[in-house]
């Protein structure tokens, strides 16, 4: 039998070796039972967004110093911070990949809000979709899969959301959801062969199983599904391969 996961609403997440968060939008690392701030920048910065590298060793944030939010990387063991992104608009929101050899964040470079990626060295960077589009179109809601090697995301359209699947080695981009699904917000299974997404104009209230490696798709009606889902563990005895939990308001 396959290991059986649960779908929660809310996820509470602690690392082995150390926590980083951003009280009152300045970077913070705890660790061993001590409060370390990571930045020496004042408040009007707007230091925050943290996103911890794989191995712990650096965070990368958004800050507004060069007068507009520019992403940059910080070594959690000393040294300064190091700016990765030189757009001219404001470029925010990262996120690392599993493997650490990317970061994808979103800018205001192209009007709408759309998707790069960037080495965290600075190197690298580049837009995530190739797809040519109007500058209405927005993308957000990234998802790494777990090796690292996929990207889903979330195209945003007057007609609604679209979720897209880019294959980074190939650059192939494909998309996962019909015309008019209005499903986003997609999450990998921890063994990166579903995405759930949540499905719903007004409010959601379907659950949707995407695997994107093997062509198949399953809706489920499940009442009061809200908030961000996490996948986690579930207990041996549960009988169907996923159980769902209702979301708080």
């Amino acid at each position: 039998m396959p290991r059986l996961w649960v779908i929660l609403a809310f996820l509470v997440f602690c690392a082995s070796l150390g926590l980083a968060f951003t009280p009152e939008a300045e970077p913070y690392r705890l660790d061993t039972g001590d409060v370390l701030r990571v930045t020496v920048w004042g408040h009007e910065d707007l230091s925050a967004q943290v996103t911890v590298a794989p191995d712990g060793r650096a965070v990368a944030f958004a800050s507004s110093r060069p007068g507009h939010l520019e992403v940059y990387r910080l070594p959690l063991t000393g040294g300064s911070p190091r700016r990765l992104t030189f757009l001219g608009r404001d470029s925010y929101a990262p996120r690392w990949s599993p493997r650490g050899d990317l970061i994808v964040f979103r800018s205001d470079r192209d009007g709408a809000p759309r998707l790069y990626l960037v080495r965290p060295d600075g190197t690298g960077l580049r837009r995530l979709s190739r797809r040519p589009r109007p500058l209405t179109v927005a993308e957000d809601a990234p998802a790494w899969s777990p090796d690292g090697r996929r990207l889903a995301y979330v195209e945003r359209t007057p007609s609604g959301p679209r979720v897209w699947l880019v294959d980074l080695a190939r650059g192939a981009e494909r998309r996962l959801t019909p015309e008019d699904s209005a499903e986003d917000v997609p999450v990998w299974s921890p063994d990166g062969r579903v995405l759930a997404l949540r499905a719903g104009r007004s409010t959601a209230t379907d659950l949707v199983l995407v695997r994107p490696v093997e062509v198949g798709r399953t809706r489920l009606g499940v009442p009061g599904v809200r908030g961000p889902l996490v996948w986690v563990p579930a207990p041996r005895r549960c009988p169907t391969e996923l159980d769902m939990v209702r979301g708080g308001p």
